[in-house]
């Protein structure tokens, strides 16, 4: 739980996967599909698609590498977390900005329903 209490919950839902993702609110009946809307071909739109792939946060995700010194993939990503404070901060942005996004459109989507 130590990570629990460092974590703030834009990290938490990035690093879980839970969260605004399709993929994950379909699993409860929120979302009649999981695509992704900005890459499309069958791409679920998940924590590690928006994370480090997702068309829609490349320009996000280049500036936060830039910060990092280095390409973000799943294996390095605690380890860049745990190099300093900017990086740290860097993440917690890019994570937020993303949350603040995601969960923007799924009630966007809710108030057209």
């Amino acid at each position: 739980m130590l990570v629990a209490a460092i974590l703030d919950m834009a990290e938490l839902n990035l690093i879980s996967g839970h969260g605004c993702f399709r993929s994950y609110l379909m699993r409860f009946g929120h979302e009649d599909a999981d695509d992704c809307p900005w890459c499309g071909g069958g791409r679920s739109e998940t924590a590690e698609h928006v994370l480090f792939s997702c068309v829609k946060y490349t320009r996000e995700r280049s500036s936060l590498e830039t910060v990092l010194g280095g390409r973000l993939n799943a294996d390095n990503l605690v380890p860049f977390m745990l190099q300093g404070e900017a990086e740290w901060q860097a993440v917690n942005s890019f994570a937020a900005a993303i949350t603040t996004e995601l969960r923007r459109a799924e009630r966007a989507r809710r108030v057209h329903e």
